[in-house]
This record gives structure tokens, sequence and C-alpha cells, in this order.
């Protein structure tokens, strides 16, 4: 029992899996496979590099000026009168009193879950998150969560923090698969100009590129502790955003051949205005990222590479 006047225990979370797999969002050219050509960059090198000769790199410039470091504060701590010290140790021991009654109190619950979370089999992420809710429903009762199941010997916290990270890449990682695909999806539905297109698309590409290299310093490390305590993580989602990258890439390629076919092409600085040279060089971005593009991309890009150079002075 759970005691007078405690909600009783959440029911044991399904043994397997009933759920329907949660949409990410997926773009009809995201299967297509993925090829590395020389023409992409050497693309690259003819419009972003020539147009950027004799001026800095931005990104070999020195560190954003926010990274500065920030200024700290402790002469207030340091300078605590007695009366606010022997407050703070008044909290300090009513709020212990408060986490040891909790412990007694929802002692059964806790046993309960940590029974579930140890016996527990999941078969796929799926599983991970119908588990790791449950968890958190069951929890969310405690006045202090981990004060209280510090003193729960038997409590089982590396599993539970192992699941709570693993369901929190994978939302993270499901996210920039969706991302990719509602940019991709509304470039060609609302036919924006390429300004704002290519603006939307380095946004997305910024976003991935740095919370996939975060998630790339630690993998090594996830892997192995998710395999420890058996949550079956589903790795193969990285390459599905590298999937939805190159389909934006090929989104925007389509563009840059779309414009070009509006515009005169025998005035030589069409090529090399402002909006086609940040359109090549996302692309080439975008390639580096996915680690290839279509076959398909390719040999639009090789029209392109052809358009650009008969635009051009011999």
């Amino acid at each position: 029992p759970a005691g007078k006047g405690v909600p009783p225990p959440p029911p044991p979370p399904p043994t397997k899996s009933g759920a329907k797999a949660s949409s990410t969002g997926t773009h009809p050219k995201t299967g297509t496979e993925l090829v590395r050509s020389p023409l992409v960059g050497a693309l690259y090198r003819s419009v972003v590099l020539k147009r950027k000769e004799g001026k800095v790199d931005p990104a070999q410039e020195g560190a954003d000026p926010q990274t500065q470091t920030a200024k700290k504060r402790f002469g207030a701590q340091a300078n605590m009168d007695t009366d606010r010290l022997v407050n703070e140790l008044m909290k300090r021991s009513s709020h212990l009193k408060k986490v040891h009654e909790d412990k007694l109190k929802h002692l059964d619950r806790i046993e309960y879950i940590a029974k579930w979370v140890t016996l527990a089999r999941m078969e796929d992420m799926r599983d991970a998150g119908v588990l790791g809710r449950w968890v958190e429903e069951g929890l969310q009762v405690l006045v202090d969560e981990s004060a209280v199941l510090r003193l729960c010997p038997g409590w089982p916290e590396k599993r539970v923090d192992a699941l709570r990270e693993a369901n929190s890449h994978h939302t993270l990682l499901t996210s920039l698969v969706r991302a990719f695909t509602t940019t991709a999806v509304t470039i060609e539905e609302e036919e924006k100009g390429l300004e704002a297109s290519v603006s939307a698309a380095q946004s997305v590409l910024q976003s991935a590129e740095q919370k996939l290299n975060r998630l790339a310093q630690t993998r090594d490390k996830e892997e192995r502790r998710y395999r420890e305590v058996g949550i079956p993580f589903d790795w193969s989602l990285i390459s599905k955003v590298k999937r939805v990258a190159a389909v934006l890439g090929a989104v925007i390629l389509d563009q840059v051949l779309s414009e070009l076919k509006k515009k005169n092409l025998s005035d030589p600085s069409i090529t090399s205005s402002p909006s086609i040279v940040s359109a090549v060089e996302f692309m080439f971005r975008a390639y580096q990222f996915a680690g290839g593009f279509s076959n398909d991309s390719l040999k639009k890009m090789s029209l392109l590479q052809q358009i650009i150079s008969d635009t051009r002075p011999s």
C-alpha cells in the first residue's frame, strides 16, 4: 500500500512496444544515397573563394567577443551577517526534515518505480520514451527528487540517469530531422526569394552542426553507457539528420538554377551576386556536413558550374 492520502504508484510500463513510431517528418528525397564528388569543392572555390579573395574568413577570426569572461560576484556571500547565516541554517534544517518525511511518505512508490526500472527490457527508443515518461510522472510528487532518492538504497540511479540522457539525445536528433525537413518543404511550397531561403537554411544547418559536434565529443562514452544499462539508443538517427541536410542542400540548388533561368546570363555579374554566392557557400557546407550529395544533385551541380563558366569572360 502507498499509504493514506498518498496517490498510488503509476501503472507499470508496457512490456512490449505497442505505440507507433512518432513521425519525425520526412522529405521524399531523404532515402537517396549520398555520393562524394570533387565537383562540389571546385564549384565552391570558383564562386565563393574567388569572391572572398583578400578578405578575412569569418571562420578564422578570433573567438566571439561574447565569450569574454563574465564578472564574478562574491561580495554578497562573503559579507553575510550572523542573522542571515542562522536563518539559512534553519531553512536548510526545515528542508532536510521535509526530505526525510517525503522519503517515508513515498517509499512504497519509489521502490515500485525502482523495481520496474530495473526489470524493464526495452526493444527500441519508443520503449525508452514510454519508460522515461512513466518515471518522470511517478517522481513528480517528491519535494526534492535528488535529495529524497539519495536516501533510498537500491535506487537504480545509473540506469535512470542514462535513460533520461538517451531520451534527451533522441529528442534532439528527431527535432533536427524535423527542422531540416520542415525548412525544405517550406522553401519549396512558399517560393521565398533565394536570399530568404538561404538564410533560413543556414540557420538550421548551423544549429545542427553545433549540436552534432557536441554529441560527437561524448558519443563513445554514451554508447558504452547505454549498452551497459540496456538502452537501445538509435544512433542511425545521426545518418538520417545528414541525409535530410543533403535534401535541404538540393532544394537550395534547385532554387539557384530556377533563379538563373529568369536572369540575363549575358551579364557576368549575375553569377557572382551575393545571393548566388551565399547559396553556393551553403550548398558546400551542407555537402560537407552530410558527407555527400545524391547523384541527381551532383548532375545539377555540374550544370550550375557550366552556367557559371559560360557567363564569365574568358
